[in-house]
């Protein structure tokens, strides 16, 4: 049984909303403390030392904001998102959750993990072979 197109878009609108607001969700756990995107950005010098990763982690936390306000537009105007855009959410978290895994005594909060599972699943419903 098929999605119809517009099922099929009001799902990855709906993905995108619960995307954005996973984010507001802890995302990194670090001892006792619990950053979601709003501590982040000026948090993330204490979690990275090395200054690659600092850069690229503050990118990717700017893009966990950016990538599905991009796929939500594709799907809002074209229907349906293609593979390379559809993807995009479901990479930079996985890079992130990766980059937090190498640093040292940070861990991937909540927030993160539905993040990642949501970016799935959308992925899922958006992209069509």
């Amino acid at each position: 049984m098929a999605i119809k197109p517009i099922h099929q878009k009001i799902m990855t609108l709906g993905g995108c909303l619960v995307m954005l607001l996973a984010t507001l969700l802890p995302l990194v756990n670090v001892k006792s403390y619990r950053w979601n995107m709003l501590e982040l950005p000026h948090k993330i010098d204490r979690l990275v030392e090395h200054t690659t990763y600092n850069t690229l982690g503050k990118v990717l936390v700017a893009a966990l904001v950016v990538c599905p306000l991009i796929v939500a537009l594709v799907a809002w105007f074209k229907g349906r998102a293609p593979k390379l855009v559809a993807v995009l959410p479901l990479l930079m978290a996985l890079a992130l959750i990766v980059i937090l895994f190498m640093t040292g005594p940070s861990s991937p909060g909540i927030g993160l993990w539905l993040y990642t599972v949501v970016a799935i699943a959308t992925f899922a419903i958006t992209y069509k072979p």
